[in-house]
């Protein structure tokens, strides 16, 4: 009730209607959703959690498909332009920093569909060290797997989460991280293009990784 009317003073047995309007982050795939609401307190200035099985699960609440999101309305951190096979473009990614090893590296991708594919492409994600060696990866399907390349629309753009674990033995360092997408089939990796120049690994290297050391 923006704050008009705060919990210290309800009364046992009133009854509220309270409003609020969830707006899905653009490029949020389409399919079926749950909002998860629970009340939350404050001890001083620290935010205490909910009770366990404190919340509620509303829905579900079906996104359509035909949703086409402007690039600009994008919170993309780090902005480019890298086409692969003519078939998508990776128009940028936001990235965590601070990581130590055992940490989870929270990576965003932003895809563009440029043409309806018939097959299905999975993700490759690389991290690697100086010399190019890989010290972990992920590879699966877009949206983990929920929302297959052969869905996706003309002009659709697509927001694409991962979390990739750092091995807890890593030296502390820089490193960076490569993506691209491939057939699971065959390996073949699509072509990319990156600012109008092909890689000669078919992967795109993303900004630079610090790896601190564990305290």
């Amino acid at each position: 009730m923006d704050g008009l009317l705060p919990t210290g003073v309800w009364q046992k047995g009133e009854l509220f209607v309270d409003r609020h309007t969830v707006r899905p982050f653009p490029g949020t795939p389409p399919g079926d959703y749950w909002i998860e609401v629970a009340l939350y307190g404050t001890l001083g200035s620290q935010w205490l959690e909910p009770d366990p099985g404190g919340s509620a699960l509303l829905g579900p609440v079906t996104l359509p498909g035909s949703l086409l999101w402007s690039p600009d309305a994008l919170d993309i951190e780090q902005r480019m332009e890298a086409n692969l096979g003519d078939k998508v473009s990776l128009l940028g990614y936001n990235l965590e920093s601070g990581l130590r090893p055992g940490d989870n590296i929270h990576l965003t991708l932003f895809w563009q569909c440029l043409e309806e594919m018939e097959q299905s492409y999975t993700v490759l994600i690389h991290l690697v060290d100086a010399r190019d060696n890989i010290v972990a990866q992920k590879d699966n399907p877009p949206v983990d797997g929920f929302y297959l390349t052969t869905k996706w629309e003309a002009g659709e753009i697509v927001r694409d989460q991962y979390d990739l674990v750092i091995p807890s033995d890593v030296p502390s360092g820089e490193y960076r991280l490569k993506v691209g997408m491939y057939l699971a089939e065959t390996g073949e990796r699509l072509n990319v293009l990156k600012d109008g120049v092909p890689l000669p690994d078919n992967r795109i290297l993303l900004q630079p990784v610090a790896i601190g050391s564990v305290e």
